[in-house]
């Protein structure tokens, strides 16, 4: 379908669903909708909209769902959006929509799945994010927010992925109350400015699958309680500022397929116990400081498809 939304559709009274995904629709999503006080369910993905998001859209008051991905919508997301109480899935991404994420977003307690990527939000993530403790997914990655990652996202205990990488501009710290997140299964912080150090209570993570904290400014060590992350399958350190030896104690991670430590600066030798890696795939150690000869334990590494070590101090035995 192609042309624009008419704005006649407020006559549908009763309406409780409009999908009109993947069309060629044009023109704003006009405030006739928030009229559709019944609705609950609005998905416009994958069109041609423009204009701003209707701040009318705030008096869907039974909305449950709202997909507004891979338009080309412009302006501000209205604080109206906070109005939305039963709201569940909200969904705003790949358009070009600005400002800042408005704190109103707080209030919006039922909800489990808040995407915002691919935009270009600014300013800081607001504190009241801790207060969607609800929220099973979190994707801010994509846009050019600034400021700390706050210590409230640390209460959002039912969160499972949480995506703050790529172009964005985050500082400070890691905070360790990420660690209460026991339930998270991706966690991907990278390309970003962060510095301090990897914090150890990580290891209390035992669902996490992948960890994505490259292309940071950390400093410190690779914490040995990377050892307790059994369900691990990636892990991506490489591009920051480590220091110290690989922890033996990573042999550990059994499950890991990808292990990505390159452009560090990691010294000492490579230890025996990563011939226990038995399901890893693709290992990167290039440009450290590593030294002595790599074990004969990798051998057992049967899996191995990848393995990058060049500029280091490594050598390797002719085993037989």
């Amino acid at each position: 379908m192609s042309g624009s939304i008419p704005v006649d559709i407020r006559g549908l009274s009763f309406l409780e669903l409009l999908r009109l995904d993947d069309n060629q629709l044009t023109g704003p999503i006009p405030g006739a909708v928030g009229d559709l006080t019944n609705l609950s369910h609005l998905s416009v993905y994958f069109n041609q909209l423009t204009g701003s998001i209707p701040p009318e859209i705030g008096q869907l008051e039974a909305l449950t769902y709202l997909n507004l991905i891979s338009n080309s919508l412009t302006g501000i997301i209205p604080s109206e959006v906070g109005e939305l109480n039963s709201l569940v899935s909200l969904h705003i991404a790949r358009t070009s929509v600005r400002g800042t994420i408005p704190s109103e977003v707080g209030l919006l307690t039922s909800l489990e799945v808040f995407n915002l990527y691919s935009n270009q939000l600014t300013g800081t993530i607001p504190d009241e994010v801790g207060q969607l403790t609800a929220l099973e997914q979190l994707a801010l990655n994509s846009n050019q927010l600034i400021g700390c990652i706050p210590v409230e996202v640390g209460h959002l205990t039912s969160l499972r992925q949480l995506s703050l990488l790529r172009n964005n501009l985050l500082t400070g710290s890691i905070p360790s109350e990420l660690a209460h997140l026991l339930h998270l299964e991706l966690l991907s912080l990278r390309n970003n400015p962060l510095n301090g150090t990897i914090p150890n209570e990580f290891g209390h993570l035992n669902n996490l699958v992948a960890l994505f904290i490259g292309d940071n400014s950390l400093t410190g060590t690779i914490p040995t309680e990377v050892g307790q992350l059994t369900a691990l399958v990636l892990l991506h350190l490489y591009r920051n500022q480590l220091t110290g030896t690989i922890p033996s104690e990573l042999g550990q991670v059994t499950t890991l397929e990808v292990l990505y430590l390159y452009s560090n600066q990691l010294t000492g030798t490579l230890p025996r116990a990563i011939g226990q890696l038995t399901a890893i795939e693709s290992m990167a150690l290039y440009d450290n400081h590593l030294s002595g000869s790599i074990p004969i334990e990798v051998k057992k590494l049967t899996a191995l498809e990848l393995f990058s070590f060049r500029s280091n101090q490594l050598s390797v035995r002719k085993y037989t």
